[in-house]
């Protein structure tokens, strides 16, 4: 029943965070937080909530054994590869805006170092990601273009982002967690 109530509260905690991140706004001119053409809009929509996302889980807590870093690599993986192809439909090799995103290399700290709040709080910083990276998945669905084929790539990127996202988050759902048995 206390596995229950804790895991109802990290869903209330969670809710309440993404209530207030449902979607970049895009305004005229295709900008989508940073600048851009009409035309790419989708894309740098794209890529602005893949960064929202690198940093979100950035600020959880490293104690999903490994799978917030697959996470984050494949998310900054998949940035590479939207500004690749911006570059591809530009036809210059100029920098879509974004500079190189650092990933840290540990995930595996023990649970017992973080109160349950600390870890609860963790979790819906992994959900608010898994929702942005949700938007960026639909944004690059809704390109018009291929973008020589990086969109495709950059998509699964972000799908396999989402797998290691749910991966993490199954630590707390198939066991207790927050006493340290994943």
């Amino acid at each position: 029943m206390k596995t229950f109530a804790t895991m109802l509260l990290a869903l209330v905690v969670g809710f309440a965070t993404l209530a207030s991140a449902q979607r970049i706004p895009v305004g005229p001119g295709g900008r989508a937080g940073i600048a851009g053409r009409g035309e790419n809009r989708e894309m740098l929509a794209a890529m602005a909530l893949c960064g929202r996302a690198l940093q979100t889980m950035r600020s959880a807590l490293p104690i999903y054994q490994g799978h917030r870093v697959k996470a984050m690599v494949a998310t900054r993986d998949a940035i590479s590869l939207i500004r690749q192809g911006l570059q591809f439909n530009r036809n210059n090799r100029g920098s879509a805006g974004i500079d190189a995103l650092s990933i840290p290399m540990a995930d595996n700290e023990p649970l017992g170092r973080f109160t349950r709040e600390q870890i609860q709080r963790s979790n819906a910083k992994m959900v608010l990601a898994a929702r942005l990276l949700n938007q960026a998945r639909e944004r690059l669905e809704a390109a018009s273009e291929d973008y020589g084929g990086f969109r495709n790539q950059a998509r699964d990127k972000v799908l396999e982002a989402l797998r290691e996202i749910d991966a993490a988050l199954a630590i707390f759902r198939n066991g207790d967690g927050v006493n340290g048995r994943p």
